[in-house]
């Protein structure tokens, strides 16, 4: 598609945005538990009721929740959330996703929805959870 210099060039979009799908999840010893997928993105409200409800029942007694420095991440006292478990947070340094084995791991993950999603006629949420669930015994 083009249109001569100096005149607007139009194009038909949809008039509707997309809905965002989000997964929060840990990964331990290589294995991905605690999954959360929601419509969004994630807040700091989002976080903390993942953080409460659903990672923190599946940590044991002195386990390390490393975190990257997102806003939502410092947003929450997650260290008081983390003592009821006797459990503790260390944040990554600023901009170092390299030192974030997770970070691997969710590109593997979207590596694989995308080439799944080619091939099936299933939905991104039945994709997804069958990806995320395959993740769950092995790494990426």
């Amino acid at each position: 598609m083009w249109s001569s210099i100096g005149n607007r060039f139009y194009e038909k979009k949809p008039a509707y945005r997309k809905n965002r799908l989000s997964v929060v999840g840990a990964l331990n010893q290589k294995k991905f538990f605690a999954p959360l997928i929601f419509e969004g993105t994630c807040t700091k409200e989002v976080f903390e009721k993942w953080l409460k409800e659903i990672l923190i029942p599946e940590l044991k007694p002195n386990q390390v929740v490393i975190l990257d420095n997102a806003a939502f991440h410092t947003a929450i006292d997650i260290e008081a959330l983390l003592k009821s478990k006797n459990c503790s947070v260390k944040y990554l340094p600023t901009y170092s996703p390299d030192m974030n084995p997770i970070e691997q791991h969710w590109f593997c993950i979207k590596n694989r929805v995308r080439k799944m999603l080619q091939s099936t006629t299933d939905g991104l949420l039945n994709v997804l959870c069958n990806v995320l669930n395959e993740t769950r015994t092995s790494m990426c």
